[in-house]
């Protein structure tokens, strides 16, 4: 790029002439009035510049610069610093493998490359892990020593809440995911999904799994499992108590097909038991189904509860109808409308009132207690909403514009709902959200899988928690199904995608170049 540009030329000339001129105009006149005054002046005297004329000089040789440099666009221009917004996922199935490496380890090569490409003193990162929503801030180099330790973990969640709870607003995000995770892309434009995957899963796991207590010591177990790849697949259904084999079936499970199993046992209580596939794939997570037989929950319920709520122990094996004297829980109607489910002498201090008018409900999707729920399935007719202030450490699963219709805390929980007056309770939706919420108030009482929370980030077996033994089990579906996936290898994006934004300095280099003329116009005056 040549520097000197045709117009610089004229300005040095203009520069040039201005001096000439001034040092013409500013020539000091000396008033001689005799020969002999002239004698005796000193030899060496004579015409003196003024101090006026050196700063004039300095200032216009500075002006000549500036306008070379303003004239010289873009190569005088800065890098302003940037923030990058990066979201790794780090959810169960990036712990899928492909060709014998991790999805995760993919996303984590092509993090890598696109954090080499950025500048460690300009740039500053934000890296947020999905779904632990755990935030990393710093430079390229302290986010790359952080990579080193991160790892995938063993649930899943829901993405669109996440992305809106970290709120960035109109900046680029940057997710690097396996596929399976999917959002709204019109909720969330500034999103740039770069993903890994297969396009062809060999995956096969358990989808659904559910127990009902027959009657003393004698259990009907129910479960689901799906061949997610276009394949049939071969493999053995295997069944144990304590370790011991006490069933088998050699099973041939259909491409994209689902395959229902259903058997009767009798389990000593306290008994360790497992449903296991034996077959190996690439996301071993959902190959088995672990839990423990516990005594059970003694609940209570009055005598004149609607039948959907008499038939709740059927459906959800752990649950013994008791009288009030000996449950541990008691599920009653409030007077004004809704159920409450409390632990035994619990004081629930909540006003409630009835809602004024029908209205649009909000559901926190990321509560493991409504998991499996959804909103479109209920025709609410009415609702009773609680009054503020709620007591501390109330966490909200229904919303409404005039208070919460279903709310918890560690010991109760409000459904401000009446059962009888909606078509809530023919939805499937209905037996599992009480199955989450007895998993949430009775932990260590129950034959029922546990799904994989952030305070429960074990992998699928057997575990100890207050010397009781609980089992923990995989189960989403969603994790599961890796056909979702977008491309074999990771893409980079386009690198002026990253480019840094230069920012000339023409206009200001202009400003200061007009303000030292102005300043030479007033010398010159002077």
């Amino acid at each position: 790029m040549q520097f000197v540009y045709p117009l610089s030329f004229l300005t040095l000339a203009g520069i040039f002439l201005f001096l000439f001129t001034y040092t013409k105009h500013n020539i000091p006149i000396i008033p001689i009035a005799t020969m002999e005054l002239w004698n005796k002046q000193d030899s060496s005297a004579g015409y003196k510049p003024k101090w006026v004329f050196s700063a004039t000089l300095l200032i216009s040789v500075m002006l000549y610069i500036l306008i070379n440099l303003a004239l010289a666009h873009p190569f005088f221009s800065i890098k302003p610093q940037r923030k990058l917004f990066f979201v790794l996922d780090c959810s169960a199935s990036m712990q899928s493998q492909i060709q014998e490496r991790r999805f995760f380890d993919l996303a984590l090569d092509s993090l890598g490359r696109m954090l080499s490409e950025l500048d460690s003193q300009r740039d500053t990162i934000s890296l947020f892990l999905y779904p632990q929503e755990i935030q990393y801030d710093g430079s390229k180099d302290s986010i790359q020593k952080k990579l080193q330790e991160i790892q995938p973990c063993s649930w899943g969640s829901d993405l669109n809440y996440f992305l809106e709870k970290i709120a960035l607003g109109k900046n680029d995000i940057y997710f690097f995911t396996d596929g399976t995770e999917l959002f709204d892309k019109n909720r969330f434009p500034n999103i740039h999904t770069i993903c890994v995957g297969s396009a062809k899963s060999n995956n096969l796991g358990f989808i659904s799994w559910q127990a009902r207590r027959l009657g003393n010591s004698q259990y009907e177990l129910f479960s689901i499992a799906k061949n997610f790849s276009d394949h049939p697949i071969a493999s053995i259904l295997q069944f144990s108590i304590e370790e011991q084999k006490i069933w088998e079936e050699e099973v041939v499970f259909l491409p994209q097909e689902m395959y229902i199993w259903k058997k009767i046992f009798s389990i000593p209580s306290q008994s360790k038991i497992a449903l296991k596939i034996l077959y190996k794939d690439g996301f071993s997570l959902d190959n088995a189904i672990y839990a423990v037989v516990n005594q059970g929950i003694n609940l209570w319920f009055p005598v004149d509860a609607p039948f959907f709520i008499k038939v709740l122990p059927d459906f959800l094996p752990g649950l013994e109808k008791s009288s009030k004297e000996d449950a541990n829980f008691y599920l009653q109607p409030i007077a004004q409308g809704g159920w409450l489910l409390q632990r035994r002498e619990t004081d629930v201090p909540l006003v409630i009132r009835k809602a004024d008018s029908k209205e649009s409900i909000f559901l926190t999707y990321a509560d493991p207690i409504l998991w499996g729920v959804y909103p479109e399935s209920m025709e609410i007719a009415e609702s009773f909403p609680l009054q503020e202030p709620l007591p501390q450490k109330t966490k909200i699963l229904i919303d409404t514009r005039q208070g919460a219709i279903a709310a918890y805390s560690d010991k109760w929980l409000y459904l401000g709902i009446p059962l009888s007056q909606n078509n809530w309770y023919l939805n499937p939706s209905f037996p599992i959200f009480w199955n989450n919420a007895f998993q949430f108030f009775a932990k260590n009482y129950h034959l029922l899988p546990l799904f994989l929370t952030k305070d429960q980030s074990k992998e699928p077996g057997y575990y100890l928690s207050d010397k009781e033994e609980f089992a923990v089990s995989f189960l989403y579906p969603q994790e599961s199904d890796n056909r979702q996936k977008i491309s074999s290898t990771f893409v980079s994006l386009p690198s002026q995608r990253l480019a840094y934004q230069t920012k000339s300095l023409k206009k200001e280099m202009l400003f200061l170049a007009i303000l030292i003329a102005g300043i030479l116009w007033n010398l010159e005056r002077k």
